[in-house]
């Protein structure tokens, strides 16, 4: 939905007083020019009040709100009483009459629907795909369940070890998984992107330039293709961009 033309600062002088059927307004000369155009930039609606007496709209109890559906320089063209506020004379002798376009229940209402009908609020649970700053995510309903875990892969017990056991963060339980590392060993460096985790190097009986990636959908792990330049323990592991 399209929503409500708006404008900075958007307050305007009514020039004289109105009976509670007019639609034609005439501003003070200038003003029309703090308003959107409704042709161009859509319709709006406007607060209406006595700011004689009233410097705060809400306290004037003949206030209302209309909508501007069309403006010729100086001139609106209006439909009276919106959002359940009542159409009332305006021309109370000595009194100055303006008209802001300020925040409304209907700006608000119409911003939430909007939202709702682009699937801003929808539950990632409920997404199947995303494309987010150029990296793509697959079954992004399946990775959010594993994004609810960590896990610990290899390390030493009175040796060296390649059990994976996850860590479930809702539940904070753990347990072994089914996958294995291809090689066990401890002193790893861990990275992940938004599929797969990844262990790098680490020691065995020796120094190992091995890479095993882990992935998350599946729970599976394999040695990759690529090996690290030079065998090494005791990494550290960063990344970039994010997830």
């Amino acid at each position: 939905m399209a929503l409500d033309a708006v404008k900075n600062f958007g307050k305007v002088e009514v020039s004289q007083g109105y009976d509670d059927v007019a639609t034609s307004i005439i501003l003070s000369a200038g003003d029309g020019a703090k308003l959107p155009n409704p042709a161009a930039d859509g319709e709006f609606n406007l607060i209406w009040w006595n700011t004689t007496d009233y410097v705060d709209p809400s306290d004037d109890p003949n206030k209302e709100i209309v909508r501007c559906t069309a403006r010729s320089t100086d001139t609106l063209t209006i439909a009276r009483a919106q959002e359940g506020t009542a159409a009332s004379t305006k021309n109370t002798d000595v009194k100055v009459y303006r008209m802001i376009l300020g925040l409304t229940a209907k700006m608000i209402t119409d911003i939430e629907s909007d939202k709702a009908a682009s699937g801003a609020n929808a539950d990632i649970t409920s997404m199947t795909s995303l494309d987010d700053g150029g990296i793509p995510f697959s079954k992004v309903a399946d990775l959010w369940v594993h994004f609810a875990k960590g896990y610990i892969l290899g390390g030493f017990t009175t040796a060296v070890t390649a059990v994976i056991e996850d860590l479930i963060f809702s539940s904070e339980t753990s347990q072994a998984i089914a996958a294995t590392l291809d090689t066990a060993k401890r002193l790893s460096a861990g990275v992940n992107s938004s599929t797969k985790g990844y262990i790098l190097g680490g020691y065995d009986t020796a120094n190992t330039a091995v890479i095993e990636d882990l992935i998350f959908s599946s729970e599976t792990s394999q040695a990759i293709a690529a090996t690290l330049d030079t065998a090494k323990y005791e990494g550290a592991g960063v990344q970039y961009g994010y997830i």
